[in-house]
Formats: C-alpha cells, sequence, structure tokens
C-alpha cells in the first residue's frame, strides 16, 4: 500500500511539472510551444517509469555462518566418541543489511539534461529559420532609376556655377560619366576622355547629343586640371545641357 502511494506521488510530481513547462511555453512563443511539447511528451513518456527517488531493494536475510567451536565452556565434560560436536545454528538472529543509497534517481537528471538540451538546440533553429524566413519576405527596394540619381545629383551642383568652376566641372562630369555606365553599360568611369569619346560616338544616340557631349567633355578638362578660367554662360548651358541629355535618353517607359 505504501509503495502505491508513493508511486502515485512521483506520477503527480512529474505531471504537475509538465503542466507548468506547457503553461510557460504557452504565454511565451506558440511555434516554440508547438515544438518544445513534443520533446517533453517523449521525455515524459521515458521517466514516467523511472523512480523519483532510489528504493531500498528487499533482501532476503542472510543467516550467519557459525564458525566451529572447538572450545568447551566449563563444567561440560568431553563428548563421547561418535557424539556430534557441532551446536545447532541459531535461526532468530541476522546480520545487518548493507546500506543503501536514497535520495534522487541520477537517471532524472539526466533525462532532465537531455531534455533541456534537446528544447535548447530545437528553440534555436527556430529562431534561426524564422529569422532566415523574414530575411527572405522582407521587400527589397526597387532599385533607384540611373535619370533620377542623375537628376538629383544635378540639383545639389547648381550653386557651385558662381563659386568654382573646377569643382563644378569635375562633378558634373563625374555625374554624366555615372548616367553613361547605368544607362548605356559604358565603364565611362574608369575610363580617360581620349577612351570615352569613342565609345559615344558608338552609342546610337542623335548626332547633336552626340557632338554637344563630346565638347562637354572636351572644354571641362583644361578647367579641371590645368585651372583655365571658364565662362559662367558656358557652365550655365552644360548644366542645362546634361538635364536635356537625361531626359532625351530616359526610355518612355520610365519616364
Amino acid at each position: 500500500m505504501q509503495k502505491l502511494q508513493f508511486a502515485l506521488q512521483q506520477r503527480k510530481v512529474k505531471f504537475a511539472l509538465l503542466c507548468t513547462t506547457i503553461e510557460y511555453l504557452k504565454k511565451q512563443y506558440l511555434f516554440m510551444y508547438r515544438v518544445t511539447l513534443i520533446v517533453i511528451i517523449i521525455c515524459y513518456c521515458f521517466a514516467a517509469n523511472m523512480p523519483l527517488y532510489a528504493q531500498q531493494t528487499d533482501q532476503p536475510p542472510v543467516a550467519p555462518s557459525t564458525p566451529p567451536n572447538n572450545t568447551q565452556p566449563p563444567g561440560k565434560s568431553t563428548p563421547e566418541p561418535g557424539q556430534s560436536t557441532v551446536p545447532p545454528p541459531m535461526k532468530d538472529i541476522y546480520d545487518i543489511k548493507p546500506l543503501e543509497k536514497a535520495g534522487l534517481n541520477p537517471m532524472l537528471f539526466v533525462w532532465v539534461a537531455v531534455g533541456i538540451v534537446i528544447v535548447a538546440l530545437l528553440i534555436a533553429l527556430a529562431v534561426f529559420l524564422w529569422k532566415r524566413r523574414k530575411k527572405k519576405q522582407a521587400p527589397s527596394a526597387p532599385p533607384v532609376p540611373p535619370e533620377k540619381i542623375a537628376l538629383m545629383a544635378l540639383k545639389k551642383i547648381d550653386l557651385l556655377i558662381e563659386k568654382d568652376a573646377k569643382l563644378f566641372y569635375f562633378k558634373i562630369t563625374e555625374i554624366l560619366r555615372a548616367y553613361l555606365q547605368a544607362r548605356f553599360g559604358l565603364d565611362a568611369l574608369e575610363m580617360t576622355t581620349e577612351e570615352l569619346l569613342p565609345k559615344i560616338a558608338a552609342l546610337e544616340l542623335d548626332k547633336k547629343l552626340q557632338n554637344d557631349l563630346k565638347a562637354l567633355f572636351y572644354h571641362s578638362d583644361p578647367v579641371k586640371f590645368a585651372e583655365q578660367p571658364a565662362d559662367r554662360q558656358l557652365m550655365q548651358n552644360d548644366f542645362q545641357f546634361v538635364e536635356i541629355f537625361v531626359n532625351q535618353t530616359t526610355p518612355a517607359v520610365e519616364q
């Protein structure tokens, strides 16, 4: 009867721990709750039949071995030949049972540790997959069209016409080269003016646009590298030409 009550008490303790863990996980993440619940149920199935506390095993009593008694108590005479000298064994005295280890069953800690490790690995895997799926689902920003980049950059150098001609031509030719590279696939940012002009001539552009584009690169180099003075009106015309060139070479669908 006591063993049955002890076993029922063990089951109640395990079931209470299981319910507490499940309630806590339900308040956290639903996905991790479902995954962890499977692991806990598996561990519980193994641990259900495992005793929570170490139990003593019933061992049959061992009768003490009685050494032969060769001495005779005083007042006893020597037995006659043929008479047995071994006294009958004692039946009412037994040896002390060996000590048994008490306390929690060590295997319980092993299963708990295994369950914690499995749950931690599953949680880490769930977080990794969730982040990976979220990263894939995140909409990527559409690329900015090259004409918008060029026109926005032109607005920032408008004031340089009245301040610094050298810096103005460095900026405007850089904007123009970047646009040619993005729009027509030319490696314009890495080419010299002598290398770029033949590439411009091979483009399918209006002849007037080609000639004006070549002229801009021709008269900008002396200002940039020889510090030649620049005419303000010419700078204004070049600024307007780049705007016109970008707008006219942008495909109608993108406009």
